[in-house]
């Protein structure tokens, strides 16, 4: 049981640092394992109202972390209450998938977060980001103390 619970922290942990590796905060152009320049950035506002706005930042690979893409959202929190967001019911190019993002973004009354959510391509119809047509997802809203619910989106279409 000690080793489980070892194997499983650090998994966690390694999940954690390829999520703050992927997020550096620089705004150069983001390259594609193809070395192309990535078409997918976009600044378009998707949802805002009921305490959140969310804009589709861009979807973008680390040429260093095979079989994964990232989606970069950038959140608002205008609730009065510190959020937890995470995305659910995920889809790409028609395709259910999962995020992988182990910890929801957590962001203070009145601030702002744009980590990445990490999306496999396992069980996707493509492997590069050069596939991917649309993305359809929900953004789910919790009060980051009690869970409870402070709002959930309709379905969210990004389009490419």
């Amino acid at each position: 049981m000690h080793t489980l619970r070892r194997i499983v922290s650090v998994v966690l942990i390694l999940m954690i640092v390829a999520s703050c590796v992927a997020c550096d905060g620089e705004k150069a152009p983001v390259t594609t394992q193809q070395g192309t320049e990535n078409p997918k950035e976009i600044q378009q506002v998707l949802y805002d109202e009921e305490g959140l706005k969310i804009t589709f930042v861009r979807a973008f690979e680390e040429p260093s972390i095979n079989g994964v893409f990232y989606l970069q959202l950038l959140v608002e929190n205008n609730f009065d209450q510190k959020a937890w967001v995470y995305l659910d019911n995920t889809s790409v190019n028609g395709y259910s998938t999962t995020v992988m993002s182990a910890v929801p973004m957590e962001i203070e009354p009145g601030k702002k977060s744009q980590a990445p959510f990490i999306i496999s391509f396992t069980n996707l119809d493509t492997d590069s980001l050069d596939g991917i047509s649309s993305i359809e997802f929900t953004v789910v809203a919790k009060d980051a103390v009690s869970f409870e619910l402070l709002g959930e989106t309709d379905a969210l279409s990004i389009d490419f």
